[in-house]
C-alpha cells in the first residue's frame, strides 16, 4: 500500500474490482475480459501493485494443482493476453515481468479496491464507503478470490450499518444467520463466516472427521504441505463441520485470511477484522485474549508461512493467556511451538505431534 494510496490519481489505468470488474485505460473502456484466468492475473496484481509476485505463487493461485511446466506456459499465455490488452496508444507499460515475477509498473495502475481499503485504515470511513459499491469481483469463485471478498466485506461492516453494504457476503450468498457472540457490539455480534464454495469436497468425509478430532482435541494444530495441495478448503470444510455439528463444540469460529499480512501488526489487525473488533488497547494481545477469554473459539489463520517468525510468539502468548482458544493454521512451514500438532498428510491423514 502506498502512502498516498487513499487519493485516486490520473493512473493510466484504472481497474474496478468491488460490484464488477471493468478496466479503463483513457478513452477505452474494458466490462469483459478474454478468460477466467486473465481477469484473476489482473486482479491479483491490482490488489497488490506494489509486490513483485514470484510466477510460481501466481500459477498456484490461478491454477492450483496445475503441472508446474504446464503452469508456466498458462502463466505465459495469460501474461501475453493482459498485457496486449493493457497496452494502447499513450498508455505505456502497465505491467512488468522478468523471469523471477511480475509487478506492476509503480503508478500506472488504481484499484478501487486498493484506494477503499486504504481509506478505511486511514479512519475515512465515509470515504470508503462510498467506494463499496458490492462484493469483490461477483462471479469469480476462486479461493483466494474468495478470501479476499470476505476480508473487504468484513472492513465494510466493521465501518458500520450502511445501506447497500451486505455484511460477509459472498458470491454464494449471503451468510447463515447466527446467535449473538457474547461481548461483542450489536452491529457485530453475528457468527463471523467462513469462505463458501459452490461445490462440495468430494471424498474428504473421513480427512475432515479425522481432522476435526484432533483440532478438538490440541489447542494448536498446522495443517501443512506445499502450495495447491488444497490445505486451506480442507480447513475450511473442517471447520464449517465443526461449527454446524449440533454438538457445541466451539461457541465460535472466524477464518482469518492471511496472504495480505507482512508482520505481526498485519496478523493482529487480520484476527481483529474477522472478529468483527475495533483497536480499543495499545496490547492488542491483551485485548484479543480479553475477548477470547472462558470462550471456546476456533480460528483459522490461514496461509500462514510467510508469518512464522512474528506469529509463533503472539500465537504462544494468545493460547498461554486463554483457556479455550483453539486454532487450526494452514501453512507451508510449522510454528515450532511446544504442543502444536502437526497434520502433515492429506492423503493418509497422519498428524504428528511437534517437538
Amino acid at each position: 500500500m502506498t502512502a498516498d494510496a487513499t487519493t485516486a490519481h490520473a493512473a493510466p489505468c484504472r481497474v474496478w474490482l468491488l460490484g464488477t470488474l471493468e478496466v479503463e485505460l483513457g478513452p477505452v473502456r474494458l466490462q469483459r475480459l478474454p478468460s477466467r484466468a486473465v481477469a484473476a492475473l489482473l486482479a491479483r496484481l491490482a490488489l497488490y501493485p506494489q509486490r513483485l509476485h514470484p510466477r510460481e505463487e501466481l500459477i498456484e493461485l490461478l491454477w492450483p494443482g496445475v503441472d508446474l511446466d504446464a503452469g508456466r506456459n498458462r502463466l505465459r499465455q495469460a501474461l501475453s493476453v493482459l498485457r496486449g490488452l493493457l497496452q494502447t496508444p499513450g498508455s505505456g507499460q502497465i505491467i512488468q515481468a522478468d523471469r523471477v515475477g511480475v509487478r506492476v509498473v509503480p503508478g500506472a495502475l488504481d484499484c478501487d479496491a486498493v484506494r477503499f481499503d486504504a481509506l478505511a485504515r486511514a479512519g475515512r470511513s465515509a470515504d470508503a464507503l462510498a467506494l463499496y459499491r458490492g462484493e469483490l469481483m461477483p462471479g469469480h469463485y476462486d479461493d483466494w478470490i474468495a478470501h479476499e471478498r470476505m476480508r473487504l466485506s468484513a472492513l465494510a461492516e466493521s465501518l458500520g450499518d450502511t445501506a447497500g453494504v451486505l455484511p460477509m457476503a459472498t458470491a454464494a450468498g449471503p451468510a447463515p444467520p447466527a446467535a449473538a457472540v457474547p461481548g461483542m457490539s450489536p452491529a457485530r455480534s453475528a457468527q463471523p463466516a467462513l469462505p463458501r464454495y459452490l461445490t462440495r469436497l468430494l471424498g474428504a468425509d473421513q480427512s475432515c472427521a479425522d481432522l476435526g478430532a484432533v483440532v478438538g482435541a490440541s489447542r494448536l494444530v498446522t495443517l501443512l504441505g506445499p502450495g495447491g495441495t488444497g490445505k486451506t478448503r480442507l480447513a475450511v470444510e473442517t471447520a464449517t463441520r465443526l461449527r454446524d455439528d449440533g454438538h457445541g463444540r466451539f461457541d465460535l469460529v472466524a477464518f482469518v485470511p492471511l496472504v495480505a499480512c507482512s508482520g505481526s501488526a498485519d496478523l493482529l489487525d487480520a484476527m481483529l477484522l474477522a472478529l468483527r473488533q475495533s483497536l480499543r488497547s495499545a496490547d492488542v494481545v491483551a485485548q484479543l485474549a480479553g475477548l477470547l477469554a472462558e470462550r471456546r473459539v476456533l480460528l483459522v489463520l490461514d496461509n500462514a508461512e510467510q508469518l512464522v517468525d512474528a506469529a509463533a510468539p503472539l500465537v504462544a502468548r494468545l493460547l498461554e493467556s486463554t483457556e479455550r482458544l483453539h486454532l487450526l493454521v494452514t501453512s507451508r512451514r510449522a510454528l515450532g511451538l511446544d504442543g502444536e500438532v502437526h497434520w502433515r498428510s492429506l492423503s493418509n491423514g497422519a498428524a504428528t505431534t511437534g517437538a
